[in-house]
């Protein structure tokens, strides 16, 4: 059996995030369905990551098996004319065996958007969070910078217990290589590059830093948050619709 790796993109507003959900659109769940009429084989497709409802991406990765004797450049066309218009392979090679989208990956790349100014956009509401008041984006960017090394992130998971109790060896320890603001108003991006993140992290990391920008914390409150002396009663998770994977490193 051949081992597939498979790049895709799509536009996240109208799928209730990546995983399978009964009922529910979600991508795996349009990926799964595709492969099933290319191959005639229903298969169970893995993602390096687990979007939120809402959230994009310009470079999800999933990996499947298949018999499939199709070429590459065939599989991706063949999917393409079964998926809809929101969600499109970009890409289909082969890979050895053993390679998972999910466990394989070394590095993700995520990026946040937003939208700072008085009115909103007609044209970025759906990728980009409307933020009214004037943003320090310098202090923000301060504060980004205390995010990168390896820490414990336990204060930006909501949830907690839950999240640990899920599973044995859960930890919130994780490694972050990059976390920086750029542009300027009325668009500004979060780009933050890692190991892996936990649920809803970087959306509450975001939160925490526009307190920053709007001047309800100071650049050493955040940092007493990340060093865990803070209060994660304060948290604020931002909408999901400004977040978007941009890359995913093997």
């Amino acid at each position: 059996m051949r081992q597939l790796k498979v790049v895709v993109e799509y536009e996240g507003t109208d799928f209730h995030g990546f995983a399978i959900q009964r009922r529910q659109r979600t991508v795996q769940g349009e990926l799964e369905r595709a492969v099933a009429q290319v191959t005639g084989v229903k298969t169970r497709v893995v993602g390096s990551g687990r979007t939120d409802a809402g959230a994009h991406a310009l470079a999800q990765v999933v990996s499947f098996g298949s018999e499939s004797r199709l070429s590459t450049l065939e599989l991706r066309r063949a999917l393409n004319a079964n998926l809809p218009p929101d969600l499109l392979v970009k890409q289909v090679e082969d890979v050895a065996e053993g390679f998972h989208a999910r466990r394989s990956a070394m590095r993700r790349h995520y990026r946040y958007s937003v939208w700072n100014a008085e009115l909103p956009s007609v044209w970025e509401r759906r990728y980009r969070y409307h933020v009214v008041d004037r943003l320090d984006v310098e202090a923000m960017d301060r504060a980004a910078g205390l995010l990168v090394g390896t820490h414990d992130y336990a204060c930006f998971v909501q949830g907690l217990c839950r999240y640990l109790a899920s599973g044995a060896k859960r930890t919130t320890v994780r490694t972050l290589f990059e976390a920086k603001w750029s542009g300027v108003p009325p668009k500004l991006d979060f780009d933050v590059i890692g190991t892996a993140f936990l649920p809803h992290m970087i959306r509450n990391m975001v939160g925490a830093m526009l307190k920053v920008g709007v001047g309800k914390w100071t650049v050493e409150q955040f940092r007493e948050v990340v060093q865990g002396e803070g209060s994660r009663l304060s948290m604020w998770t931002v909408p999901a619709h400004g977040l978007m994977l941009v890359a995913v490193e093997y």
